[in-house]
């Protein structure tokens, strides 16, 4: 998606008006980033709301030197909002990505002055912290094929985006776990 379409699906998915666009096309960055490299690292200081405009990344965060995975991002998904002055995790591009970083300072000044920001800022934040609560409700007390299964029906896509070592590490199993249990699911079908 480029920049512009952003802009058009943010009009229509926030109802913002033109003026609003207007405000957030001035403070924004567009930023390219490689396979590998990272967008936020934790325990890093970052100070922006930021959107992908294309590719996709993973969010994940490091404790007791075990690797979780918190979130893979898409297209027009929000991966990171500055709730605290350094990253509580990591976000690294699994393949090209172009973010638009808004720089919260600004658009938190902006929001002040204008409603349509405001209303906007309140349904990101509301919208982010469901989404949140939505992954982890959704997944407390499924095992991990149904786990799978539901990870494909919301997003089918992610198989062809995303190497099945982080699906399994979001999953909680093994990558070699995850293959066992594929090759189950592909049987039952063939079965079927």
């Amino acid at each position: 998606m480029n920049q512009n379409d952003f802009y058009t699906y943010l009009k229509t998915h926030y109802s913002l008006n033109d003026n609003a666009i207007d405000l957030l096309q001035q403070i924004s960055i567009v930023s390219d980033y490689e396979k590998g490299d990272y967008i936020i690292c934790q325990d890093k200081k970052f100070h922006d709301l930021i959107f992908i405009l294309e590719g996709v990344a993973l969010t994940s965060l490091f404790k007791e030197h075990k690797e979780y995975i918190s979130n893979i991002s898409f297209e027009t998904d929000l991966v990171a909002i500055p709730f605290q002055p350094r990253a509580q995790a990591s976000v690294v591009c699994l393949e090209t990505v172009q973010a638009l970083h808004i720089p919260f300072t600004l658009f938190e000044s902006l929001m002040v002055d204008n409603p349509d920001l405001s209303v906007f800022g309140y349904r990101l934040f509301k919208e982010h912290l469901r989404l949140i609560a939505q992954e982890y409700f959704d997944y407390i007390g499924l095992d991990a094929k149904d786990a799978y299964d539901k990870i494909l029906r919301d997003n089918p896509r992610l198989l062809h985006r995303v190497p099945l070592k982080y699906i399994a590490a979001n999953l909680g199993v093994t990558p070699s776990s995850l293959s066992r249990l594929r090759a189950t699911i592909a049987r039952r079908t063939e079965t079927d």
